[in-house]
């Protein structure tokens, strides 16, 4: 599956697949990236699909269901329309425009995919997670999710995890309200043990979480809309179950705390991922996996404060780092940071402070 993102217009792209946002208002820019695999049980087709659209700030993870060409179908139609909607959308939409065209991209693509099911006489379908970052006029950001299925999107804040989304499960129906489900959602999320942590019902539950309550391609569905505030140093992992049921949120959320850059996220997940899908572990899973992270760019000293290092090996780490043809923001005379710059030459011979 090939991923439909969009070029930026106003940057030269640097040799590295990084994305970055022209920066308005002094706020951060962002680091979108974006990876997908085929599942080692069928390595020649992906039903999962995705897109991204760095000037537009949105994104998108759609995970088929119904078997082999049907799902593969569903979540590329899915892509393309909501990619196309929100393509479209206009800068300074208020925040309840904003949402609105998320939660009507979502309902009108389920329309489109029921429809092509109707006529196929296929159980075609698709998970959706959607999410777009909306800019307030005074330079605020905030985050709308728009979520169908188990498709997943997760916040890290100040080093901690949270699932912004709740899986449309049976999960979602064990419990009274929304409170108690997430409570036992994460129960499930972070579990190594399930003879000694969970009860019998909630092994249960565990073992037929895959077993969604609603996708596209059904005669109505109820998108979920969550908006949150979106920090400067906040981050968003956007995933297919592929992802999420091979990983415990704990596992995630190191990973995600150990990266130095979006990029280096979104490998380490895939690759911790792949690992675990082919071991003897209870949650190994053979599926497809795709893992989206928004993330602000880093400067270079944000990097070099992340990862100390003794002194001897500083040089060799920051030349591996710094390449001919990486994007990154520098800081002019005057103070202010400026993104877009891309490195022409690196000497590692010469010395550098902190």
């Amino acid at each position: 599956m090939q991923d439909s993102g969009f070029d930026n217009p106003f940057l030269r792209p640097a040799s590295s697949s990084r994305v970055e946002i022209k920066e308005g208002r002094n706020i951060p820019s962002l680091d979108i990236q974006a990876r997908t695999v085929a599942s080692d049980k069928h390595t020649d087709r992906n039903e999962d699909s995705m897109f991204k659209q760095p000037e537009k700030r949105a994104v998108g993870v759609f995970d088929g269901i119904g078997g082999h060409a049907a799902g593969d179908r569903a979540s590329r139609i899915a892509r393309d329309q909501v990619g196309s909607v929100l393509k479209g959308l206009p800068e300074g939409l208020n925040l309840q425009q904003a949402e609105g065209a998320v939660r009507q991209a979502i309902t009108n693509v389920n329309n489109t995919v029921y429809k092509q099911a109707q006529a196929e006489q296929s159980n075609m379908g698709t998970t959706a997670s959607v999410v777009y970052i909306w800019e307030g006029g005074s330079g605020e950001r905030k985050a709308i999710v728009g979520n169908v299925g188990d498709s997943r999107v997760y916040l890290l804040r100040n080093n901690r995890l949270e699932q912004i989304t709740l899986d449309d499960n049976r999960v979602r129906s064990a419990k009274s309200n929304e409170q108690q489900a997430r409570q036992l959602q994460s129960k499930l999320n972070n579990v190594t043990d399930p003879q000694r942590q969970l009860s019998d019902d909630e092994q249960i539950l565990f073992n037929l979480r895959n077993q969604i309550s609603q996708a596209l391609g059904q005669p109505s569905v109820e998108p979920r809309i969550h908006t949150i505030d979106f920090l400067s140093s906040d981050k968003l992992l956007v995933c297919s179950d592929g992802i999420s049921d091979n990983l415990t949120d704990t596992e995630i959320q190191q990973i995600m705390n150990k990266s130095l850059n979006s990029a280096e996220t979104v490998e380490s997940l895939i690759k911790a991922s792949q690992a675990r899908s082919r071991s003897n572990h209870f949650r190994a899973k053979s599926d497809d996996m795709t893992a989206i992270v928004i993330g602000k760019t880093q400067s270079v000293s944000e990097v070099a404060k992340k990862e100390v290092v003794p002194p001897s090996d500083q040089k060799t780490q920051e030349a591996n780092r710094l390449q001919k043809g990486a994007s990154v923001r520098v800081r002019r005379s005057s103070g202010v940071f400026e993104s877009g710059w891309v490195i022409d030459k690196f000497d590692s011979s010469t010395p550098y402070s902190r």
